[in-house]
């Protein structure tokens, strides 16, 4: 089953604000989670119903919401400033 993949403003900002070359890259990661909300690397987020998945220095947090089939993007950023 493809889950479908919506975005927070605020994602598609932080998102549009990184280099081209890295915004294919995470691109790339978070397309997959389509087909594979929980891919190998992934981790949840302690206190949360969130995840994440690392792109390098790079982390994409997100929510997914299977009965649904929704998999909310949340947050993209450099792993020294996301978790703030």
């Amino acid at each position: 089953m493809s889950h479908q993949l919506v975005t927070k403003r605020s994602f598609d900002k932080e998102f549009a604000r990184l280099p081209k070359d890295l915004q294919r890259r995470i691109a790339e990661a978070f397309l997959g989670l389509r087909d594979r909300p929980f891919p190998p690397g992934c981790a949840k987020l302690k206190g949360t119903s969130c995840y994440r998945i690392r792109v390098g220095d790079y982390r994409i947090i997100y929510h997914p919401d299977l009965p649904s089939g929704i998999i909310r993007l949340l947050a993209v950023g450099h792993r020294r400033e996301i978790y703030r």
